[in-house]
């Protein structure tokens, strides 16, 4: 899967290992930025009042919880701008992200999980430094094993 939009001399790349992007600010230093999806809290799309819009990646660094509207966006690293006739071409994106995003989240939760043979193994040496009592240790299997 990768995704490239241009607008004028800016460019926005989401591939596999995250998004990359440059903006006005990127171009004078000549660098592209990449934003891995580990780092991505979400993926906003604002349009503009005429046309176009932004797309704005936030950082799961940033707490700030008031949505930003167009203008504010303009000073912010993480936004993309783009015109009316990108807008198909910005939601795909944005969908795409979001998935990626909550694909993400979802296997994380998923292995942060421990198993019932996990806990028991836990609560089993737990017994055996003799921390909790054999019949703690029974009340908690049983409760795991759904016995």
């Amino acid at each position: 899967m990768r995704y490239e939009l241009k607008v004028g001399k800016n460019i926005l790349i989401v591939d596999g290992s995250g998004v990359h992007f440059s903006n006005k600010k990127d171009i004078k230093d000549g660098r592209m930025r990449t934003l891995p999806y580990d780092q991505i809290a979400s993926v906003d799309y604002v349009p503009a009042v005429l046309a176009g819009g932004c797309l704005y990646f936030k950082h799961i660094n940033d707490t700030s919880t008031k949505a930003k509207g167009i203008v504010a966006l303009q000073s912010e690293d993480n936004a993309f701008f783009f015109s009316g006739r990108e807008v198909n071409d910005a939601k795909k994106i944005k969908a795409s992200v979001d998935n990626i995003i909550a694909e993400r989240k979802a296997t994380a939760e998923t292995e942060s999980v421990p198993s019932s043979a996990d806990e028991l193994l836990k609560f089993k040496q737990l017994l055996d430094a003799g921390a909790i009592t054999q019949e703690e240790y029974d009340k908690k299997k049983t409760q795991l094993l759904g016995i």
